[in-house]
């Protein structure tokens, strides 16, 4: 048996590197991710563009971070069933 403070063996220890592993997280999850970075981007890009209005940043990362991964996982949804 591994010892419980050395994050030595399977599912112990606080740093448990192998429940990061590309293996373990879905493809949902790793395009979430994705997604969330790139709306990060589109936000940054588009607040250091002069003379845009205050809320083109915000409309950036919603438009990025929530509209275009709902529209993606509904399409994908609708498209896996069928139809």
């Amino acid at each position: 048996m591994s010892d419980p403070g050395t994050g030595t063996g399977a599912g112990t220890g606080i740093l448990n590197v192998g429940a990061l592993s590309p293996a373990v997280v879905s493809r949902e999850n790793m395009l979430v991710a994705l997604f969330a970075l790139l709306a990060l981007l589109a936000g940054t890009l588009v607040a250091s563009v002069p003379g845009l209005p205050e809320w083109a940043d915000i409309a950036a990362v919603v438009v990025v971070g929530v509209v275009i991964p709902q529209l993606w996982f509904g399409y994908r949804e609708s498209d896996s069933d069928g139809g």
